[in-house]
């Protein structure tokens, strides 16, 4: 992703979220909305991902629930979040992906913020 999309993507998130900045998760949608995945698949193939996962998951389709879902269920950082998906089974399968429920909803998010 090139420095301006992303600085897009950043705006549009933020402003879907209506600026909300409180919490150790919330607000930030460089860390909601960016997953870790798209260093190691690239945001095209997260991107598809994401897609799939609001398919799967039709009551988490839109940038407030998704966002909702990610910063209620991780009181930490995403990647403790994640780590906790994985040890307790908290995943799903996305293409063939194993993915932790926090992975896929980021993928889902960055699916809607960076389309």
């Amino acid at each position: 992703m090139d420095r301006r999309h992303f600085i897009t993507c950043l705006t549009a998130g933020v402003l879907a979220l209506g600026g909300d900045r409180e919490g150790a998760v919330r607000g930030n949608m460089n860390t909601l909305g960016q997953p870790a995945l798209c260093d190691m698949l690239g945001p095209s193939r997260v991107r598809e991902l994401g897609m799939e996962y609001r398919r799967m998951a039709s009551g988490e389709s839109d940038v407030p629930s998704l966002s909702a879902a990610i910063q209620q269920k991780n009181n930490e950082t995403l990647e403790t979040g994640i780590r906790k998906d994985f040890a307790t089974g908290q995943t799903v399968i996305v293409k063939g992906w194993v993915l932790s429920v926090t992975e896929a909803r980021q993928c889902a998010l960055f699916s809607l913020l960076c389309p």
